[in-house]
């Protein structure tokens, strides 16, 4: 007799609890950058020919830079054309809302520099020793820096507000003009949606505005003419009074004699 006795076990590996919240946020993330990335270029695309047909409506020469990602920037302010300040006037509105950019671009680029290298040289400090006026240092750096942050928002917003103020007035009223502007600077997908939709509205707008300055200079023709031609009937009106009053005249040297 053989007593054999055959054990089998299987061991089942217990998931990672923090592998499956990883592969979780890790989703996440690539779901929500899709969705930036489609929005992006959506945005691009319809701003692009947006600004194009515009451009082309007013007879610019280099419409095409309405799709060139910097230079578009200077098309639309060069579509609004010179802005007014109460007395004053911001000409070469393009180069004003391209530079601006860069301006911020490069002070910011050296403030994160210097707290950059204040921090190097804090780490690999041979002693080790950071003092307290390197920390007030680099606290007041980076309240400079969102200070500064802050600023070029509001300043480079409320310029892209009376540029498309000024884009908008040709192809819509002045209150929708303003709540197309102020929503576009809010919105992102809404400044690329308006310039698309409105991009054939302004030579029908310049059509009708041509259409009614005939009809009011054929008015006014008409109103011009017409004591004219009445001119003729007050002057036979004034030689037949002038007609009877000789005749009358004439008779009564007759009875006379």
């Amino acid at each position: 007799m053989y007593n054999n006795i055959y054990g089998y076990s299987y061991s089942i590996p217990a998931e990672d609890p923090f592998t499956g919240i990883g592969m979780g946020i890790m989703m996440f993330y690539i779901i929500v950058m899709l969705l930036i990335g489609i929005i992006s270029l959506t945005s691009y695309i319809l701003r692009g020919i947006g600004l194009y047909t515009i451009a082309k409506h007013r007879g610019y020469e280099y419409a095409w830079l309405a799709f060139i990602p910097f230079f578009r920037i200077y098309l639309q302010g060069k579509l609004s054309g010179d802005i007014t300040f109460k007395n004053k006037t911001m000409r070469d509105t393009g180069i004003w809302l391209a530079v601006i950019p860069l301006m911020y671009g490069v002070v910011v680029s050296v403030i994160y520099g210097v707290i950059c290298l204040c921090g190097m040289l804090a780490i690999f400090s041979m002693t080790m020793h950071v003092s307290a006026g390197r920390i007030l240092i680099l606290i007041m750096l980076l309240i400079l820096a969102l200070a500064i942050g802050l600023g070029y928002e509001v300043l480079y917003k409320t310029l892209r507000v009376m540029v498309n103020y000024q884009i908008y007035c040709n192809m819509t009223s002045g209150n929708m003009a303003v709540a197309h502007a102020v929503l576009g600077a809010l919105l992102p997908l809404y400044e690329s949606i308006c310039f698309f939709v409105m991009r054939n509205r302004e030579q029908s707008n310049n059509n009708e505005t041509h259409d009614a300055d005939s009809t009011e200079d054929t008015e006014e023709e008409q109103k011009t003419e017409e004591p004219q031609e009445e001119m003729p009937i007050a002057n036979e009106a004034v030689s037949l009074d002038t007609g009877d009053s000789d005749e009358v005249a004439s008779d009564n040297e007759i009875t006379e004699l």
